[in-house]
């Protein structure tokens, strides 16, 4: 098997041994370089030619660092090495922002560091074969579906496309590569979206408070981290908080959220299969669910019980997943109904719950006294 080369750029002596050692346990790792300072990281890295590069971002210079990174050395992947504090979050997502491909946590400094090894054995090893399969492989998907819309610049969705019924809850599943795509989607939608949000990202404690502000910051919506018995309200957002699994309960009528501390599923929580198949049980048919870029297994069986309830699954056009093994995985099976670019998700979406299908327009605008003068529907609506 070809080895994969690995970068290492630590400050801290005692992590840097931690991860090193960890890797040159684990065929087929070669560590190319271990460093400590940040001097001439260019030089270091085209005289070292990895696969990927671990990049530690204590400050803002740590960001600097990856910007030149990613403007030198594009198609490298770059995974930033991050402290599971809330400094340590907001700089994990400025990172993801500029390009880093995912980030791993660190223990903090003293005696956590001597459990270091199982951390950064569970952590660090799959996200580092991740990072260097997708640098070697064809990010075209090569997969013709005919049920799927293929050509996403000329064919069109309409009404008749979707589901007769109008969904009443919104549910996004996303991991490694999903908060691009998040934040395209969320911010794009309408401050009068008219449904309830619920999202798993895999993320750690501290990471999911701070992508929930960032999101709210961004957003029209009102976004937040998810608590327990949080009411599931028309235009609200609410992230499963790291750590914990976030699912739906109640009746569809009024529904709430159960954050508990379960078994981890597929070794992750929370869990987007959990979140997916409570909204199943509770909304049948009248669930949307939306699965974004990520690797790994969870999802997959969350929307097979979206599915199986009547209810619509979308997935991200593959093309445009930082890490397309989901979608594709989806797409291949034959569950997902649609594939979509992030910004496309949010305008179909948009004309869903903003104006509803033309038979639920006509009767709103009979009941207000109005006229109508239009149909409202989704046949002009482009997919690209």
């Amino acid at each position: 098997m070809k080895p994969i080369k690995v970068l290492i750029i630590e400050q801290n002596i005692l992590a840097r041994q931690a991860i090193a050692g960890t890797l040159r346990k684990h065929a087929p790792f070669k560590v190319t370089g271990v460093f400590g300072n940040v001097g001439q990281v260019e030089k270091k890295v085209r005289d070292s030619s990895p696969d990927v590069i671990l990049l530690d971002i204590e400050s803002n210079e740590g960001l600097r660092i990856l910007e030149g990174l990613k403007a030198d050395f594009p198609r490298c992947p770059v995974v930033v090495l991050s402290r599971r504090t809330p400094e340590g979050a907001e700089l994990a997502l400025s990172a993801l922002e500029a390009g880093a491909l995912d980030f791993i946590t660190k223990p903090r400094l003293g005696q956590n560091l001597l459990f270091a090894s199982r951390h950064f054995t569970k952590r660090l090893i799959p996200i580092i074969q991740m990072s260097a399969r997708l640098k070697d492989e064809n990010r075209e998907s090569g997969h013709k579906i005919a049920r799927l819309i293929e050509d996403p610049k000329k064919a069109g969705v309409s009404g008749k496309d979707m589901k007769a019924r109008k969904p009443k809850v919104l549910v996004i599943g996303a991991c490694t590569g999903g908060p691009t795509a998040l934040t395209e989607l969320v911010s794009a939608l309408p401050e009068n979206f008219d449904i309830p949000i619920v999202v798993v990202q895999h993320f750690p404690k501290y990471y999911t408070a701070e992508l929930a502000e960032v999101l709210n910051r961004r957003s029209k919506l009102t976004v937040r981290e998810a608590g327990e018995g949080a009411l599931l309200q028309a235009g609200m957002v609410w992230i499963a908080p790291g750590g914990f699994h976030c699912e739906i309960s109640g009746w569809s009528c009024k529904p709430f959220l159960k954050v508990h501390r379960g078994p981890r599923e597929l070794d992750v929580r929370p869990s987007i299969n959990n979140l997916f198949r409570s909204a199943a049980n509770i909304f049948g048919r009248d669930v949307l669910a939306v699965l974004l870029s990520g690797h790994g297994e969870d999802g997959f069986e969350g929307i097979k019980s979206v599915k199986r309830a009547g209810g619509t699954v979308i997935v991200q056009h593959p093309d445009s997943a930082q890490v397309p093994e989901l979608p594709l995985k989806a797409l291949n099976s034959g569950l997902a109904d649609y594939k979509f670019f992030p910004e496309k998700i949010a305008e179909l979406v948009n004309e869903i719950y903003d104006t509803g299908f033309p038979e639920a327009t006509e009767k709103k605008a009979t009941l207000k006294g109005g006229i109508v003068s239009h149909k409202v529907s989704l046949e002009n609506l482009t997919n690209y």
